[in-house]
C-alpha cells in the first residue's frame, strides 16, 4: 500500500474494504460492499464501506464504516452523524477509519456510543476503542 497521504479519499475507503474482507474470510456469508446505498427509516444514505455476515445459524449483522482521509483530526459531529445512521438503519456497529487521527470530544463520544476509531499510519493501525487508556497497535 501507498503511504496514506499519497492516496485519493477513493482508494483510502478501497483500501479499508479489503481490510475488512481479509478479515471477515472465515465468517458465514461474509459480504463487503463500497458506497453501497443504504436504506434507513429518514431516507437512503451511502457508506464508504458495509460488512455484512452471518453467525449462529443465521443472524445477520451489519456494520457500517466510514473512512476519512482528512487534513485535521476528525471531530465529534462526525462521529454523532455515523451513530444516527446507525440507528436509523438498524446496524449492529459503527467504525470510523482515518489517517488524521481524532480530537478528543470525538473519542469520548465514540467511546461511550461503542463506536469503533482507527487511525491508519505507515500502514499500521492505533485502535481507540475500549478505553481511552488503552490504545492497542496492530500492523495491517
Amino acid at each position: 500500500m501507498k503511504n496514506e497521504t499519497q492516496i485519493t479519499p477513493k482508494e483510502f475507503e478501497q483500501q479499508v474494504k479489503t481490510w475488512i474482507e481479509d478479515a471477515g474470510a472465515k465468517i458465514e456469508s461474509f459480504n463487503v460492499d463500497h458506497l453501497k446505498p443504504l436504506e434507513g427509516d429518514s431516507g437512503e444514505y451511502e457508506i464508504d464501506v458495509t460488512a455484512t455476515f452471518s453467525i449462529l445459524d443465521g443472524a445477520e449483522i451489519k456494520v457500517l464504516i466510514e473512512c476519512k482521509r482528512y487534513k485535521k483530526n476528525v471531530e465529534r459531529d462526525v462521529v454523532m452523524v455515523l451513530e444516527s445512521k446507525l440507528r436509523d438503519s438498524s446496524a449492529h456497529k459503527g467504525m470510523i477509519f482515518t489517517t488524521s487521527g481524532f480530537q478528543s470530544g470525538a473519542l469520548t463520544y465514540a467511546n461511550k456510543r461503542g463506536i469503533a476509531t482507527i487511525s491508519v499510519e505507515d500502514g499500521h493501525t492505533n485502535y481507540h476503542t475500549k478505553s481511552l487508556d488503552q490504545i492497542g497497535r496492530a500492523h495491517v
